[in-house]
């Protein structure tokens, strides 16, 4: 890294740390999650969006100019929906908020399915921004049959290796493109997820990092239940010591500990782990153009719509400031992977406590040298059944925050 790349990291990191701690005047969010389109060819059954999918009020492209009009200086912008390569002009809205507001970091998640309409919007965005870096994260569930299953679609995990491919081509030739897989982990698919993430070490040298997230929120099939907390965060410890050495030594090879042990706080302790800062750093546009500071609407209800108010508007509005409010009295805490990141990164006394209570931790197991299919049956086989008057007796309901 040049200084003067240096230089201006350092003082963009002081800037927004100052924002953080309430130091500076309220401004629009630098952090935006942008719900860019409604469209979807599949039926993933952990999708938390279902019931806005393949809407027809989606933004219109005028209203996401306007949009970005009235937004300041972005630091990263992230892309989903719907599926956001089924929106054709992705990449000229792309452009729009490079060129409006100095975007420094676009992701888009997308399940790979459309190999072509994707591999040709990312190399046009690319041609068309001027980012620091561009990630691609591929949505996958499980190897092929159970992943495919999962999506409701036969062809789903094999289009979505296959933009892999195409994608993994262009990341080659330009260094500012990223690959990423990120699978929700359900009661149901944690082996998959293991073997899954060793049959993308192998055979995909382009991918960064694998990225597990837990389920959480709404979700299309109702009897689908999040994971055990435990093994979950075990199974993430082993997934990232896998992937570790692709990371070199970038920041996210530093942060991506302290966030895994930042979710593992806050499912166990039900708190926020540092002041979480949605609402200050970080809000949320659906596709329809409603508004809110993050995305458990659980916690938050939305601001408001696009349609009816400008951003500015809604950002300022006193139900704004009623959730900032109940933000900062700690009446919410999630393990919202976007949020946690964010409000670590730009407030170095929490950042700082995080890192110790890290240090203090068991060390993941070592990986296995075997297959994860051999490693699995060579678990110790799971305790006999509670006899009958164990189960009969009344058990104390402990509150969950993702069931």
């Amino acid at each position: 890294m040049n200084q003067n790349s240096l230089t201006h990291r350092t003082l963009r990191h002081v800037r927004l740390a100052a924002r953080a701690h309430g130091l500076t005047p309220l401004e629009t969010p630098p952090y935006l999650v942008l719900h860019v389109s409604s469209s979807c060819n599949l039926q993933c059954e952990h999708c938390s969006e279902h019931a806005q999918l393949n809407q027809p009020d989606d933004l219109r492209k005028s209203e996401l100019i306007k949009l970005s009009e009235e937004l300041g200086k972005l630091e990263s912008l992230h892309l989903t929906g719907g599926e956001p390569f089924l929106r054709d002009e992705l990449p000229e809205i792309c452009a729009q908020f490079s060129r409006r507001n100095g975007l420094a970091h676009l992701s888009i998640s997308t399940s790979g399915f459309h190999v072509a309409r994707t591999t040709r919007a990312v190399e046009r965005i690319l041609t068309l921004c001027t980012l620091e870096q561009c990630t691609i994260e591929l949505s996958l569930d499980g190897t092929s049959d159970f992943h495919n299953r999962f999506r409701g679609d036969p062809h789903s995990f094999d289009n979505a290796i296959q933009s892999y491919y195409g994608l993994a081509a262009i990341a080659r030739k330009d260094p500012r493109l990223k690959l990423r897989v990120v699978s929700t982990a359900t009661r149901d698919n944690l082996e998959e997820l293991e073997r899954l993430s060793h049959y993308l070490y192998d055979r995909c040298p382009q991918l960064e990092q694998h990225k597990l997230q837990m389920l959480e929120g709404e979700r299309r099939r109702a009897g689908l239940r999040a994971p055990d907390p435990d093994r979950f965060f075990q199974l993430e410890r082993r997934v990232a010591q896998l992937w570790a050495g692709r990371l070199g030594f970038s920041s996210q090879r530093l942060r991506n500990p302290l966030l895994s042990w930042a979710k593992a706080r806050a499912f166990a302790a039900r708190e926020q782990l540092v002041p979480c800062k949605a609402g200050v750093l970080s809000a949320v546009v659906y596709g329809n153009g409603d508004v809110a500071i993050c995305e458990t609407d659980s916690a938050h209800p939305r601001l408001g719509n696009l349609r009816e108010h400008s951003f500015r508007e809604l950002w300022n509005s006193p139900q704004a400031d009623r959730a900032r409010g109940m933000v900062r009295a700690r009446q919410c805490a999630c393990a919202n992977e976007r949020c946690l990141a964010m409000s670590m990164l730009y407030q170095p006394a929490g950042l700082a406590r995080a890192m110790v209570m890290d240090g203090l931790r068991e060390p993941p197991r070592a990986l296995p040298t075997e297959s994860p299919l051999a490693y699995a049956s060579t678990r110790p086989p799971a305790p006999a059944p509670a006899p009958a008057e164990e189960l009969a007796r009344p058990r104390r309901r402990l509150p969950t925050l993702a069931p």
